[in-house]
């Protein structure tokens, strides 16, 4: 464990992307919360500088270990939020890092602290870099007495002048995080067309964030073709007696009673308490098949899980459709104990996968929305 503050840079607007790039979906999170949940969890205090987003921001971040740090001057340069950042600092060195670099397992804060703790005090570099000056990574750790140093500069220069009035700097050759997301090509990496799942746990609000994610769709004009399963009645808590079938988007709209707690007139098919109407899978099929024939670009089906992924029943036939498709964006739902399953099966097809978990998430599937329409359109740029 560190002990360290760290200076997280998330102030910026993100114009290349197109969207806002920190709310995309990443391992769960959205990757502002994946990062910062990195940085907390090496034991630092996450110093999170802020400007085109603050509200957001400060809504998405109120857990233990973060600080929020406003930078009004945040256009004029990434320099000027170190220099904000900085200036919280009260340990006895801070690290700095990206909020756009996608956090991995890689030992990076300890490898830095370690090399730092090896070097000798007199003389001692007062900066320690990941990477090599070929390809510069993050973190960079700092001494303390930097962030005074720091302040000797205004918002119009850059790191670049602060390396050449430092001493040089020790790199650090062991693992880096240098591949940011700048551009839509660049998420999830590998120029792979891009998947988005949602996950949780029964009731956290999958088939709600794709109704509202399809609203969105529509009042934007995006061709897209979805099947969704609503609860019924399930104000009373606990199990839902029953689900229903509905379709949108370009196919023939409608909604029918799908799975019921008691039995359907033969023919049925069972999963748990739940009798289905397999006829309605098969519309299900047909719908999604009219809509990619129609020309959708986007292809939303929830609540994938054992009948489809363990059984090839249910909803499989309108998955594999989906799936097969060329240049368009799946968004599915899929139960929490089948997403590694559906994830493996997408990757070994050539997606790029990200996903959000809406237990975990910040504001629960109503902040994930937001989210959802950002990497449907990021997906749908990179396939343009």
């Amino acid at each position: 464990m560190t002990n360290l503050d760290c200076v997280v840079l998330a102030a910026g607007a993100s114009s290349r992307m197109g969207v806002w790039k920190l709310l995309l979906p990443w391992q769960g999170l959205t990757l502002l919360e994946s990062v910062v949940a990195k940085v907390t969890s090496e034991g630092c205090r996450a110093l999170v500088v802020v400007g085109s987003r603050e509200a957001e921001v400060r809504r998405r971040l109120t857990g233990p270990g973060v600080v929020i740090v406003a930078n009004p001057a945040w256009q004029t340069g990434l320099f000027s939020s170190v220099r904000r950042g900085a200036a919280q600092v009260t340990t006895d060195g801070f690290f700095v890092t990206l909020a756009d670099l996608p956090p991995g397992r890689l030992p990076l804060f300890d490898g830095l602290l370690n090399v730092r703790k090896a070097t000798p005090q007199n003389p001692r570099p007062r900066a320690f870099r990941s990477g090599s000056r070929a390809q510069p990574g993050h973190p960079v750790l700092f001494d303390a007495e930097v962030a005074a140093v720091l302040q000797g500069f205004d918002d119009n220069h850059t790191m670049r002048d602060v390396w050449a009035h430092l001493p040089p700097a020790l790199w650090y050759e062991g693992p880096s995080l240098s591949q940011d997301f700048d551009v839509p090509a660049d998420y999830p990496g590998g120029g792979r067309p891009l998947a988005v799942l949602v996950t949780g746990s029964p009731g956290s609000g999958k088939t709600e964030a794709l109704g509202v994610l399809a609203q969105s769709l529509a009042a934007r004009g995006v061709k897209f073709v979805g099947v969704r399963q609503p609860a019924v009645d399930r104000s009373a808590g606990g199990p839902a007696p029953g689900y229903d079938l509905e379709i949108c988007g370009l196919a023939q709209a409608g909604r029918w009673p799908l799975a019921r707690r008691h039995a359907f007139p033969e023919p049925t098919l069972t999963l748990g308490p739940y009798s289905f109407d397999p006829s309605l899978f098969a519309r299900a099929a047909q719908a999604v098949r009219e809509g990619l024939e129609s020309g959708a670009e986007v292809f939303v089906l929830d609540e994938v899980g054992r009948l489809e992924l363990d059984r090839e029943q249910g909803l499989a036939d309108a998955l594999n459709q989906g799936l097969a498709a060329t240049r368009v964006v799946p968004v599915v739902s899929v139960r929490a104990d089948r997403r590694e399953v559906l994830g493996a099966r997408l990757e070994s097809q050539g997606f790029g996968v990200v996903w959000l978990d809406l237990d975990r998430l910040a504001g629960g599937w109503q902040a994930s929305v937001e989210s959802l329409e950002a990497a449907v359109q990021v997906g749908l740029a990179a396939r343009a």
